[in-house]
């Protein structure tokens, strides 16, 4: 899967896609809904979903990456740069293009559920939490039971939210250009 995923990258269609997702990632950058100091709902995870169900993993991954990077310089938060949200914009990308890659059609609303559930889970509220913890010198769990809440309200708004942009992208063809 991540040879296959690497590969894409030699395709123009592959490089202005991603292209485009890093550049709708930085807009989306700007849109956060803040709950708390250390805490925002944002709508960046839908590039990352697009590119990780086209392309694949390592573009994700790109995606989320330089996503995240150019989004803060661009537009910087308060607290200063910090590479660990990169990491885990990262981790999204590559958890997004495992489970979506390739994915059959009859299949891809559970694995949106499980990829997401698992984003969620894994890099929300447990590795951004381990970052905030870090970064603002508090107790992890200070931050986790707020964290939780806020994840709670967030999973099934990121699903539903990842399933259109999915059904989208399949009733829309786009998919046959990139398999």
């Amino acid at each position: 899967m991540f040879k296959k995923s690497a590969m894409q990258l030699k395709k123009p269609i592959t490089l202005s896609t991603a292209a485009m997702m890093i550049a709708l990632y930085v807009v989306l950058y700007m849109v956060k809904i803040p709950i708390a100091v250390e805490s925002r709902v944002s709508l960046t995870f839908l590039p990352i979903v697009i590119a990780g169900y086209l392309t694949g993993p390592v573009t994700s991954m790109l995606v989320g990456a330089i996503g995240d990077v150019l989004g803060f310089f661009l537009f910087p938060s308060p607290g200063g740069f910090f590479p660990g949200f990169t990491i885990s914009s990262a981790i999204t990308g590559l958890i997004y293009g495992i489970f979506l890659y390739g994915a059959p059609q009859k299949s891809c609303r559970l694995r949106v559920i499980i990829s997401t559930m698992v984003v969620v889970v894994a890099v929300y509220t447990l590795l951004n939490t381990f970052w905030l913890a870090i970064l603002y010198q508090k107790a992890y769990f200070v931050y986790l039971t707020s964290r939780i809440v806020k994840n709670v309200i967030v999973f099934p708004l990121q699903m539903i939210l990842s399933m259109i942009t999915i059904d989208s992208l399949i009733r829309t063809g786009i998919t046959k250009k990139y398999i």
